[in-house]
C-alpha cells in the first residue's frame, strides 16, 4: 500500500479518525460494555496520539501487514520451538531472529550479516 501525501490525509483522513476517536471517548465513559470491548476501547483512547501519529509524518504507512509478514514465520513455528532445550537456548533463538530481522528490515542479506557479526563482534566469556 503506497503511502498518501501527507496532506491528503488530512483532508480526506482526519475527519473520519477524530470522528472514530470521539465516540471511544463517548463510550470509554459509558463502562456498560463487555469487557472484552471496553478494553479494546480503552487501549485505543490511551494509544490515541501513537495512532494519530501517521498525520504528523506522511512516511509512515497506514498497515501494519509488514511487521505481520514479518514475524509469521515465528508464530508458525512456536509449537516446534516450544521445547528449546533450556530457557538459554530459547533466549538465544529470539537473539538469532532479532538478528535476521533486522538484516531484512534493512534490506541486508541475513547471512552475510550474522558473518559479518561473527566476526567482529567478541566472544562473551562464559
Amino acid at each position: 500500500m503506497a503511502a498518501l501525501p501527507q496532506h491528503r490525509r488530512q483532508q480526506s483522513l482526519r475527519p473520519h479518525v477524530e470522528s472514530f476517536f470521539t465516540w471511544v471517548e463517548e463510550q470509554c465513559c459509558l463502562r456498560t460494555s463487555a469487557a472484552t470491548r471496553a478494553r479494546a476501547l480503552e487501549y485505543a483512547h490511551n494509544q490515541a496520539d501513537a495512532l494519530k501519529r501517521f498525520f504528523d509524518d506522511g512516511r509512515l504507512v497506514l498497515t501494519n501487514n509488514g511487521a505481520e509478514r514479518a514475524i509469521m514465520a515465528i508464530a508458525l513455528g512456536r509449537k516446534a520451538w516450544l521445547f528449546c532445550g533450556r530457557d538459554d537456548h530459547a533466549k538465544s533463538t529470539a537473539a538469532l531472529y532479532s538478528f535476521v530481522a533486522s538484516a531484512r528490515l534493512h534490506k541486508l542479506d541475513p547471512e552475510e550479516y550474522l558473518r559479518c557479526l561473527i566476526r567482529i563482534v567478541p566472544p562473551l566469556a562464559c
